[in-house]
């Protein structure tokens, strides 16, 4: 089963220009972004879809193949579903994923698990990569131009919050789809649609400013995992960018790392480039964190 990533990248994004290539610690996002589709392991082929030379140049250093997009469907009203339909008739694939050029939060685990997701369940022709609302939509208001305000569902006035329908959003990070029933609908949202739970850590669309300044936050704040480095047997060795230590964070971090492999030993660290005081740790330090799954948190200043 060939299987293909997309990622649509052009040129002429308007309420934040260059957004596809910006620098996040000196490397554009889709650079970042086609290394780890790469990395994922489950695509045979990265395609990137662009109408601009800049764009191509860094997709083909980073590795990807460039698919030359025409000027048609490359405006303001263009759709990544007019891009994936566009590279699909010239690309064979059974399955693709639409990879957002802007994603650079993403981890390749999660694209490798959605993908083994989608191939198992054999009843879903999408899968979709979302989110949970931060506020749910079922308290949402209605304001209109006259300054007039009511409840865009009035049908859940009074009811407590956890009697609310579970509900999700795609979060612009990725959508899976199988070729063919693609190719017949032409739309993610599918008959036939599933969806996965994208860690918060590795969301952040990116439209304006304020998103790019929070994604470099969440960058910086070690929200994410930089790439796992070295794998040996049963033992990981992980490095860390944080900004700012405390044990809750550090936690945090433990817990999603242990959800994401089943090895037994962990050999963790991180670099703090600047912390409020903690004991002795403040400034630029290290430490070593040697854990296991039994044993949660060590520390050994190194």
């Amino acid at each position: 089963m060939k299987c293909i990533a997309i990622i649509p990248a052009r040129g002429g994004s308007k309420r934040l220009p260059r957004k596809n290539i910006l620098p996040l610690h000196g490397e554009p996002l889709l650079s970042r972004v086609v290394k780890t589709c790469i990395k994922a392991g489950c695509f045979d082929e990265v395609v990137v879809s662009t109408e601009d030379a800049e764009i191509a140049s860094i997709a083909e250093n980073a590795g990807a193949r460039v698919h030359c997009r025409p000027e048609s469907i490359a405006g303001d009203r263009s759709t990544v579903v007019d891009v994936c339909l566009d590279v699909l008739n010239s690309v064979e694939a059974e399955v693709f994923c639409c990879v957002y050029a802007t994603s650079a939060l993403l981890h390749h685990d999660t694209l490798l698990e959605s993908f083994k997701k989608l191939v198992k369940t054999k009843d879903i022709n999408v899968l979709m990569g979302v989110s949970e609302y931060q506020h749910s939509p079922f308290q949402a208001l209605l304001v209109e131009d006259s300054g007039r305000v009511e409840l865009l569902h009035p049908e859940y006035h009074g009811v407590q919050s956890q009697f609310y329908p579970k509900v999700r959003v795609s979060n612009g990070t990725f959508y899976w789809a199988r070729r063919a029933t693609f190719l017949e609908e032409e739309t993610f949202y599918s008959k036939k649609l599933g969806v996965y739970d994208v860690p918060d850590s590795e969301v952040c669309d990116l439209d304006t400013q304020d998103d790019f300044d929070r994604l470099l936050r969440l960058y910086e704040e070690g929200s994410v995992f930089i790439p796992v480095i070295n794998l040996w047997k049963d033992l990981v060795m992980l490095w860390v960018l944080v900004s700012e230590i405390s044990i809750f964070r550090t936690n945090h971090l433990l817990v999603q790392l242990l959800t994401r492999t089943n090895a037994d030993h962990f050999l963790f660290g991180f670099r703090c480039h600047y912390s409020r005081k903690i004991g002795d740790l403040h400034g630029r330090n290290f430490l070593h964190i040697y854990l296991t799954t039994d044993h949660v948190f060590k520390s050994v200043p190194y």
